[in-house]
C-alpha cells in the first residue's frame, strides 16, 4: 500500500520578490517615474545657470538613489525577458524558480514536496520537488516514479507484486490521468483517489435531492428519470472547456410538476449534461464509500501525515537553503534519504540485529519478510 501526498514550503526567497507580468510592468513604470522626479527635482534646485559651488552635500545621495533605481529597472527587464523565455505567468527574482504557493491560505514562495510513502513501514518509495501550484499534474509522474522504485526491488529480491493499493489527495484528481491509471499500463494498481465533489461531500456538504446523481438512468430508452417521474430525453451533446465530451438530456416541461421552483424554473424543462467517463467515477465514489474502502482510505492520512511531520519538525526542515528547481530537488533527495536511513536504522534495531550481523539490506529483507 502506498499514500501519495504534497506539501507547500517556502523557498529560499521573499513573495515581496515574485512578480506576474502585470506587476512587473506596473514596477518599471514606478521606478521610471520616479527617476523622472529625480532628475525634476534636481533640474529645479540645481539649474544650468548656477556656477557649480553651490551643490549641496546630498547630490552624492541623489545620485546613489538614480543608480540604484536604474539598477533595478535593468533586473525587472531582465526579469521580464526571462519569464518570456521560460513560459511561465510568474517569476521570483530572488528564486526565478519559486512560485508563489497557496499554504492553508498563507500565500509563499516556495515549492511544492511530493511523497509516495510505503503504509507499512512509513519509508518513502518516491520523492520529487515541483514549482507547479496544483497537484494534479503530479498524479502521473509519481505514479511512475513509485512504480519504477518499487520495480526495482521486485525484480532485485525476486518476489512477485500482485496488487498495490494507491492512496491520493483529491488535490490530485484530474478526470484524464484518472482514466489512464485504468489503463493497462498500470493494471497493478489498486486505485483510491476521490473526486474534487465526493471530497466536498465527505465533509459535510449537502446534496440536493435534485442532483443529477439522483437520476435514474433507463439504459434501453437511453433515458434519465427525475424524482418527479418526469423523462429526460437526449437532445445533442458538446464539449467541456478541457475537452472532455457530454451528452445534453432534457425533459418536455416541468410547469406542472410537483417540485417546480425547486428542481429547476425553466418552463423548458429540466436538463441535465452527463459528461464521458461519469460512470467510472461513480464507481470510485461509490469503492470509497464502501465499508473496505472506508477503512483503507482512512490509512492514508495515518501513513502521510507522521512523514510529513517528520521532515518538517523532527528534522528541522523549516525551508529551502538552496535556490533553483534542481538544487531544492537535491536538497530534498537528501531529506528523504535521511529519513529512509532512520526507518531502516529503526527496522534493524527491532530485528535485533547489530551492525556486525548487518550484512546486507537483501538479508533484512528476507528476514523482514518471513518474521
Amino acid at each position: 500500500m502506498i499514500s501519495i501526498d504534497s506539501k507547500v514550503d517556502k523557498g529560499n526567497a521573499s513573495v515581496r520578490r515574485s512578480y506576474d507580468e502585470r506587476r512587473l510592468e506596473r514596477e518599471i513604470e514606478r521606478y521610471l517615474r520616479r527617476a523622472r522626479e529625480i532628475d525634476e527635482e534636481e533640474d529645479s534646485k540645481y539649474r544650468t545657470d548656477k556656477r557649480g559651488d553651490e551643490l549641496q552635500e546630498d547630490i552624492s545621495d541623489r545620485v546613489e538613489r538614480a543608480r540604484r533605481i536604474k539598477e533595478e529597472v535593468k533586473k525587472l527587464k531582465e526579469a521580464r525577458e526571462k519569464m518570456k523565455e521560460m513560459g511561465s505567468r510568474e517569476i521570483n527574482l530572488t528564486d526565478n524558480d519559486a512560485r508563489m504557493q497557496n499554504d492553508k491560505g498563507k500565500i509563499i514562495a516556495g515549492y511544492r514536496l511530493q511523497v509516495a510513502v510505503d503504509s507499512k513501514e512509513q519509508v518513502i518509495v518516491a520523492c520529487d520537488v515541483t514549482n507547479s501550484q496544483e497537484d494534479s499534474a503530479e498524479l502521473i509522474p509519481m505514479v511512475e516514479k513509485a512504480l519504477e522504485n518499487v520495480g526495482v526491488l521486485e525484480r532485485f529480491f525476486g518476489f512477485e507484486v500482485e496488487r498495490i493499493k494507491t492512496l491520493f489527495d483529491s488535490g490530485y484528481f484530474n478526470f484524464w490521468n484518472f482514466v489512464k491509471l485504468l489503463g493497462d499500463r498500470y493494471v497493478k494498481l489498486d486505485l483510491y483517489i476521490p473526486d474534487q465533489v465526493h471530497r466536498a461531500r465527505e465533509r459535510g456538504k449537502r446534496v440536493s435531492p435534485f442532483d443529477k446523481d439522483r437520476f435514474l438512468y433507463d439504459e434501453d430508452l437511453d433515458e434519465y428519470i427525475c424524482p418527479g417521474e418526469r423523462r429526460l430525453r437526449y437532445v445533442g451533446s458538446g464539449r467541456g472547456r478541457r475537452g472532455r465530451r457530454f451528452r445534453v438530456y432534457q425533459s418536455r416541461g416541468c410547469d406542472g410538476c410537483v417540485y417546480f421552483g425547486e428542481c429547476t424554473s425553466s418552463v423548458e424543462g429540466r436538463k441535465i449534461k452527463i459528461y464521458e467517463g461519469e460512470d467510472l467515477v461513480k464507481r470510485m465514489r461509490e469503492k470509497l464509500c464502501s465499508e473496505e474502502g472506508r477503512r483503507v482510505y482512512s490509512l492514508r492520512s495515518k501513513t502521510i501525515e507522521p512523514v510529513l511531520g517528520n521532515l518538517t519538525h523532527n528534522l528541522g526542515f523549516g525551508g529551502f537553503l538552496l535556490r533553483g528547481l534542481e538544487k531544492v530537488k537535491s536538497e530534498f533527495t537528501l531529506l528523504c534519504i535521511a529519513h529512509n536511513l532512520f526507518k531502516i536504522a529503526r527496522y534493524v534495531k527491532e530485528l535485533r540485529k547489530g551492525l556486525e550481523g548487518f550484512l546486507s539490506l537483501r538479508d533484512v529483507i528476507a528476514l523482514g519478510l518471513s518474521v
